[in-house]
């Protein structure tokens, strides 16, 4: 009993605790909101809107409805907004005039925040290295883009390794270095090569007894969205 007392005590004192703390930061908070709306407007945060972009202003290449007029409304508002979207296979600069076209307002690509826009800051640690990029549409545009320089993509590096692909023949080529990290920047369309591929040099299997470990970065997990398909997916 005495133990079910001591731990029943334990327990209120750190509810008892808890609300003090609660209370306290409450208190915080309300002096802070006050502070900030007595402060003159121009140290004031200014608000911002993120928007997502498929299936929240557009659906495959038509604006919803009402889209064009939110953002008309952000302009003559003066209040600023971005976009971020999980998508990619183009570059900033090109989603930037898609945009600009479908939504009847400039936007700069300065606006857009796409999958693989992080991939710069992964770029910067394979300068002058050899990457493995994966992907489809203009994906090679989006990796240089990021700053690769030194890129071969999957059906590139089967020439170099023909063996690895029976069901494909191409022309052959001198070997070259193994790729110190693969790119997945967009949903790639060759399955089969890609994935047979990928699995080889990350495995380190080619590296001949030799230790060899790349690394792998996938811009999107996604296998396939919604796009202008009527069912969710």
């Amino acid at each position: 009993e005495k133990e079910d007392e001591s731990s029943l005590m334990r327990s209120v004192q750190g509810v008892r605790r808890g609300l003090v703390c609660s209370a306290s930061l409450h208190r915080r908070h309300l002096s802070t909101t006050a502070a900030s709306r007595d402060a003159p407007s121009t140290h004031r945060e200014k608000a911002a809107v993120v928007f997502d972009i498929d299936g929240v202003l557009v659906r495959g290449k038509k604006a919803l409805q009402g889209a064009k007029e939110a953002l008309k409304l952000l302009r003559d508002g003066d209040l600023p907004f971005t976009f971020l979207t999980n998508g990619g296979g183009i570059t900033e600069s090109n989603k930037a005039e898609e945009l600009t076209t479908l939504l009847d307002t400039e936007v700069s690509p300065d606006q857009v925040q796409m999958s693989h826009t992080p991939m710069r800051e992964v770029a910067q640690r394979y300068t002058d290295r050899r990457v493995m990029v994966v992907g489809s549409k203009r994906f090679l545009d989006v990796a240089k883009s990021c700053g690769f320089s030194d890129i071969i993509t999957p059906q590139d590096f089967l020439q170099e390794w023909p063996n690895l692909y029976p069901y494909r023949k191409v022309e052959t080529r001198p070997k070259g270095p193994l790729p110190e990290a693969v790119v997945i920047l967009h949903d790639p369309q060759d399955w089969a090569l890609e994935a047979q591929v990928l699995c080889d040099i990350l495995s380190g299997s080619l590296a001949a007894g030799e230790e060899h470990s790349p690394h792998l970065y996938a811009s999107n997990p996604d296998f396939l969205y919604s796009a202008a398909h009527h069912t969710p997916r």
